[in-house]
């Protein structure tokens, strides 16, 4: 079985689209296409199906899929235990989300790095999880699990996310008593991509409350999470942040509205390929994001 062709199939399958595979392929359509008709003859199988201007598995195509994932991590693992000791890796690529990147992990990931000079980590922010089975990241940090077998997930923390205003917009549009007084008010929604986070993490603050299922209308939608901080600290409107979100550091209050009435958790992951469980790199990181996270709860109790 030609390997790269496996990797081309994966990585169009993963993403359900030529066109999108290109960007993490780095090569153009009619190649794509050549390699997938090429490695369609080869097999003997076809492996798509077009419906609607969408590739669609066949069968075939969908056992494939789930055993390709174990394949190219075997593969990535045999070449990196062959290529150094696995107790010597000289780097880590972190694939992680903008809003955890920006709000979060840079706050502190410099103690990591003092503590282990030696290791050159590269820190990877993207709308588009990257992909583990390629080896386009060893491990990521996002907030959603993964249904795939051959990842190794370790839970790191809750957040509970509530909603937030500035003095100035209460003063101006005044304070909401109950999830009714929501709908006249000014909501700020995280628009993110929706193969990033789960859906509902991005609509909670339009439909929690409401009555008969109906969904609010949001004031306006931003990709960033220190965008919305931003403008909700300038009186534009309400927004959502955890409780403890290193972004209240910046200065300047937000008051929390209905706080014991709404609210939404969502849990942050740690995960890295079964083959790479014991490289030490991928194991100190996580030991070192879990004693960050006891002693910042410990801080966050002590000032409560």
């Amino acid at each position: 079985m030609d390997i790269d062709k496996l990797k081309t199939f994966y990585q169009v399958a993963s993403v359900g689209s030529i066109s999108k595979a290109t960007r993490s392929l780095h090569i153009d359509k009619s190649s794509i296409s050549r390699q997938l008709s090429l490695f369609e003859e080869q097999l003997g199988k076809k492996l798509f199906e077009r419906q609607h201007q969408k590739l669609v598995l066949t069968t075939h195509g969908q056992f494939l899929f789930k055993k390709a994932s174990s394949i190219l991590m075997e593969i990535e693992a045999t070449k990196q235990a062959l290529l150094t000791d696995e107790h010597q890796i000289s780097s880590l690529t972190i694939s992680t989300t903008f809003a955890l990147a920006s709000t979060w992990l840079t706050h502190f990931l410099h103690k990591f790095i003092n503590t282990h000079p030696n290791l050159t980590l590269h820190l990877k922010a993207a709308n588009q999880p990257l992909n583990l089975s390629l080896r386009e990241a060893d491990v990521a940090i996002r907030p959603f699990s993964s249904d795939s077998e051959n990842l190794i997930q370790r839970h790191l923390r809750p957040w509970t996310l509530r909603m937030y205003a500035s003095k100035k917009y209460i003063e101006t549009f005044g304070m909401p008593k109950n999830c009714d007084e929501l709908e006249n008010h000014r909501l700020i929604l995280l628009g993110d991509s929706p193969n990033v986070y789960p859906h509902p993490y991005t609509n909670w603050p339009l439909s929690i409350g409401a009555k008969n299922g109906r969904f609010r209308k949001p004031f306006l939608v931003i990709n960033s999470l220190e965008g919305m901080y931003n403008l909700v600290a300038n009186g534009v409107g309400i927004g959502n942040f955890a409780d403890d979100s290193p972004l209240f550091r910046q200065g300047g209050q937000l008051i929390p509205i209905l706080h014991n009435d709404i609210s939404y958790t969502i849990d942050v992951y740690y995960t890295y390929p079964k083959q790479f469980e014991n490289l030490a790199p991928i194991k100190l990181l996580e030991k070192f994001l879990l004693e960050e996270i006891d002693a910042s709860r410990v801080l966050n109790n002590r000032i409560l």
